[in-house]
Parts: C-alpha cells; structure tokens; sequence
C-alpha cells in the first residue's frame, strides 16, 4: 500500500474552529480546534501511523507512506529499496 500524506494532514490548522471534510466519504465534521484539539490530533494520528505497517503486514500487503512534501526522486528510491519499483532510468 502506497499511502500518501500530505503536511495538511500531519499537521492541520487546527488554532480555532474548523469543519473538515472526509475527502473519501465527504462526510463533514465540525471540530472546535485548539492546543488540546491540535495534541489530541496528533497523538491519534501518531498511534495509527505506527500501527499502520503491522496491519498490513498481517494482512500480507506491504506498507510504504509516500510524503507530499518530500521529492519525487526520495520516493521512487525508497520504492526501489522496498523492491515495489525495479530499474532505474531508462529501464523498461
């Protein structure tokens, strides 16, 4: 599993009130924001990216997050060192 995050979702603007929408579902939520929202965020999301890779892996699919702020060039070697994408330039 390719999963790509962006900085938005590692670290949203969470300083007041904000209504986000689930960009799989489109469900909207309504969050009063805060220090205590950005922590608990945080936190959360932490826990599920660190759990993330042993689900996969006990479901027999490979994990590889994709960060949007990173270069295209950094992602496709590390897609090379997981043996997700073979060759290099040129190759067919």
């Amino acid at each position: 599993m390719l999963h790509v995050l962006g900085p938005t979702e590692l670290n949203p603007p969470l300083d007041g009130p904000v209504e986000w929408e689930d960009a799989e579902t489109g469900e909207r939520m309504e969050i009063d924001g805060g220090p205590d929202a950005q922590d608990a965020y945080r936190k959360a999301l932490h826990r599920w990216l660190d759990a993330l890779p042993a689900r996969c892996a006990a479901l027999g699919v490979r994990y590889l997050p994709a960060w949007t702020h990173h270069p295209l060039p950094d992602l496709l070697e590390d897609l090379r060192r997981a043996a997700i994408l073979q060759g290099g330039r040129g190759a067919s």
